[in-house]
């Protein structure tokens, strides 16, 4: 082989493995950590909360209208009061939706924060279902109009939204939480 072809070769061969680190850590990149403990692999994680403080983990990328979808394993309830939930236009701590899955109660709350302010939206009871169970959720959000199905389910559709846009992603009090096949489509905000 002639000396420049084994260069351009080896230039070739150096190029594809650096494009493939970057492709590899493009996909942990999706998802960012904002309080509590959480463990991400390609397609399913779990997070903890400490204490009874809600751990949360968000998307990079800002959404208006979006699609978020995914499955959160029921846990046991030997843990009162754990909850999980689902955050969408998320732009901080005060400034979210949450869809906060009661797992004592078997209920879903669609919580507003905004300006400061924390009001409930919305209150559905839900089915109880098995310990271990892969619970299938879905939210979409066009303009000021939220929905969310659980299973096939439409459990909440809301008018009226105020916050334009944010993040989206998962929250745990009191407990942990698996979660797995998360997929976030969307315009950016």
């Amino acid at each position: 082989m002639h000396s420049s072809t084994r260069w351009i070769w080896c230039g070739l061969v150096s190029w594809f493995a650096m494009e493939m680190a970057i492709a590899s850590t493009w996909k942990r990149d999706v998802w960012e950590p904002q309080s509590g403990v959480w463990q991400t692999d390609a397609d399913s994680g779990r997070g903890k909360s400490l204490a009874a403080e809600w751990g949360e983990m968000v998307s990079t990328a800002w959404y208006g209208d979006l699609d978020f979808s995914g499955s959160i394993v029921v846990p046991a309830a030997e843990r009162q009061g754990q909850q999980a939930a689902i955050l969408v236009r998320y732009a901080g701590f005060s400034e979210c939706y949450k869809v906060v899955l009661d797992w004592s109660n078997w209920r879903v709350r669609l919580v507003e924060n905004h300006n400061g302010k924390s009001a409930e939206l919305a209150v559905v009871r839900v089915d109880r279902m098995a310990v271990g169970a892969t619970m299938r959720f879905h939210v979409r959000v066009r303009e000021q109009r939220l929905t969310l199905k659980i299973g096939e389910r439409s459990i909440v559709a809301q008018a009226g939204l105020r916050i334009p846009g944010g993040r989206v992603g998962l929250a745990v009090r009191s407990g942990e939480m698996q979660f797995s096949n998360l997929a976030v489509t969307g315009s950016p905000s």
